[in-house]
């Protein structure tokens, strides 16, 4: 009878075990969708600035063969601008590369761990 009230009780711990399992697998895949999203927002921007750059450097082109050098300088400028904002997103879309490769090695893990526990 003792062996009986044991095993129920290791089996609720082991059902509870492969719940909260589950639970924490459902929310990393959440991150890891919410990341991916962010991500290519972030890489559709930067596609966005760097076709700007590419009309702001026709513009300065243009203004110094008219030999307008002040609104050269302006574009300049801007181009400078975009190209900043640019190198500060860049990074930014590495780490959320690296971020998602941690999140998939743990969903990995854990779908084992979970594979493992409804073996036992």
């Amino acid at each position: 009878a003792a062996t009986a009230v044991v095993d129920k009780n290791a089996i609720r711990i082991l059902d509870q075990e492969i719940r909260d399992a589950e639970v924490a697998q459902g929310k990393a895949r959440d991150s890891l969708a919410t990341l991916v999203a962010r991500r290519r927002i972030l890489e559709q921007e930067i596609t966005s600035l760097r076709d700007q750059v590419a009309k702001y450097e026709n513009s300065a082109r243009a203004a110094v063969n008219k030999g307008d050098m002040d609104l050269a300088r302006q574009v300049a400028q801007r181009i400078a601008d975009l190209e900043g904002e640019i190198g500060l997103k860049t990074p930014q879309i590495e780490q959320m590369r690296a971020s998602e490769t941690q999140i998939q090695q743990a969903v990995v893990q854990t779908d084992r761990k979970i594979e493992t526990l409804r073996r036992e």
